[in-house]
């Protein structure tokens, strides 16, 4: 919520004080509370301590929140630490229950156990009919679509980057049944060929995709974003002398847009992809950083100024 989704070193710091946090709670704090330490027992008092045998899913979450595998692993941190403040409040409803027998409501394990089925299952019965009653609502179904879509996308890169084409080519090609005209997407599926040795399909896709370049930029011929996306296609293909052409045609555009209309952030925005393309990265965060300042409410500019300023 500080961050948002850019590695920082604010985010860094949360994370380690995450994983510390989250072994000193569920390993460190329980056996201190053993050693019988009078500061501990008073501590005890106000911070409920999780029983002893919970250890295993607290330090496994704490060290998958580090973010080791690279692998969205912290999502796995998470339902594991639900799953253990979960069992943490049904041992401590047990404890107070065994050593209050005159304050005890008389609630069995069966009672409870069954109390808790009934509890879970009216809640996936009303996160179900919520996700399918908002689905069928088509400006909703639109930006839920796409929202599914990006997820996909990024889990298809992660499995690219992990050489795992094989699953990485069955994402990309599930989502190019919705966008048949995405260039970045036949690219991607070429280099997923290309790695697997299929090179007659890496080469299709890429005709395929340079096909597309090539009508849009007839179509749009001063628009940047198809200028740059053609130099990514010719990058593919291995001609240099045709990408930097292409990277020069999208630098002229996007500097006679941000001439013309100085106070556009998104200008300012796609100059800055250009330098980076070109690997002019000091040029690149400028003008980033431009597109921040015009409209700092947007998250993209924000989040495009910060990756490009890691990268320096």
């Amino acid at each position: 919520m500080v961050t948002g989704p850019i590695d920082t070193s604010i985010k860094r710091s949360l994370k380690y004080l995450l994983a510390v946090g989250m072994i000193g709670y569920g390993l460190i704090y329980p056996l201190a509370l053993k050693s019988r330490i009078s500061a501990i027992s008073v501590l005890n008092r106000w911070i409920p301590s999780p029983p002893l045998f919970l250890w295993p899913f607290f330090v496994t979450s704490g060290i998958l929140e580090l973010g080791l595998f690279h692998f969205n692993e912290a999502e796995v941190a998470e339902l594991l630490i639900g799953l253990a403040l979960a069992l943490m409040t049904l041992y401590q409803k047990n404890q107070f229950a065994l050593n209050n027998p005159t304050r005890s409501t008389g609630i069995t394990d069966n009672h409870l156990a069954k109390k808790y089925i009934i509890l879970a299952t009216t809640i996936c019965f009303l996160a179900s009919a919520t996700t399918f009653g908002l689905y069928s609502m088509p400006r909703l179904q639109a930006k839920m679509d796409k929202r599914i879509a990006k997820g996909v996308k990024k889990f298809a890169s992660r499995y690219k980057r992990h050489d795992r084409c094989d699953i990485a080519l069955d994402l990309y090609k599930t989502l190019l049944v919705t966008g048949p005209n995405r260039p970045s997407l036949l690219r991607n599926i070429a280099e997923c060929y290309k790695k697997t040795g299929w090179l007659t399909d890496a080469k299709q896709a890429l005709r395929r995709a340079l096909k597309i370049d090539l009508r849009e930029g007839k179509r749009i011929p001063n628009r940047v974003p198809v200028a740059l996306s053609l130099a990514r296609t010719y990058d593919k293909f291995g001609d240099k002398e045709k990408r930097n052409q292409s990277l020069r045609k999208a630098l002229s555009n996007a500097l006679a847009k941000v001439k013309r209309d100085p106070d556009n952030p998104n200008h300012a925005y796609w100059l800055g992809y250009v330098y980076s393309e070109m690997g002019n990265r000091i040029k690149a965060v400028e003008s980033f950083a431009r597109a921040h300042r015009l409209k700092p409410t947007s998250k993209k500019y924000r989040k495009a100024y910060l990756k490009a300023l890691n990268r320096m």
